[in-house]
């Protein structure tokens, strides 16, 4: 951290500056721990089959000193898939769902690497996350078509990322490894307002 470049500049900080990011994630805490509510026409045995997963989130972060940065971040999650129930040898889709899910979450990261452009950092993060999900019975030979059913809950939700990388200067692209609401990994692409290398005082 305390190395001095050649263009005289040393220390570098980003204190004072704000960043913004967009991000992608894959396998969220929800798809391991399946906490969501989906209803099935009874006790049958049911698989079921998602698709158009991912978390998108917005985050934006504060630099309150040199490395550590205190952030808030609005992510959402629409998931689609199909519920088959099992009758003798066979399945049979009886329900179709969608899964929607809206989370701000207050996180905390410190970046722990500083090289010219690339940056290694962790963070951690945690708030609430409001979950609907509706499902649709449709008619089979084993169901009958009725109503659509829509459940609601929420739950406090954390990520932690233990190590991310960070490439570029003032507009960069990075890729994390975590586990929570932002998936197992993710990725997206920040911008940093403000001088790109400064003093700490």
């Amino acid at each position: 951290m305390s190395s001095i470049y050649a263009n005289g500049q040393c220390c570098p900080s980003y204190k004072r500056q704000p960043e913004f990011i967009v991000s992608y994630g894959q396998l969220t805490g929800s798809d391991f721990f399946g906490s969501w509510k989906t209803m099935s026409n009874d006790s049958r045995k049911v698989s079921t089959e998602t698709s158009n997963t991912g978390a998108d989130f917005f985050t934006a972060r504060y630099f309150l000193y040199s490395c550590l940065s205190l952030g808030i971040a609005g992510g959402y999650i629409d998931q689609k898939g199909n519920i088959s129930e099992r009758s003798g040898a066979k399945y049979y889709i009886t329900s179709t769902y969608e899964h929607k899910a809206a989370t701000i979450a207050f996180e905390l990261n410190y970046i722990y690497r500083i090289r010219r452009h690339v940056d290694i950092y962790t963070y951690a993060g945690a708030g609430p996350s409001f979950k609907t999900v509706i499902t649709n019975y449709v008619a089979s030979s084993i169901s009958n078509e009725a109503p659509a059913k829509t459940t609601r809950s929420s739950d406090f939700i954390f990520h932690y990322c233990p190590v991310g990388v960070r490439v570029g200067g003032r507009i960069g692209a990075f890729g994390e490894l975590g586990f929570g609401y932002k998936g197992l990994v993710s990725g997206g692409l920040s911008l940093r307002l403000g001088r790109r290398w400064c003093s700490r005082r």
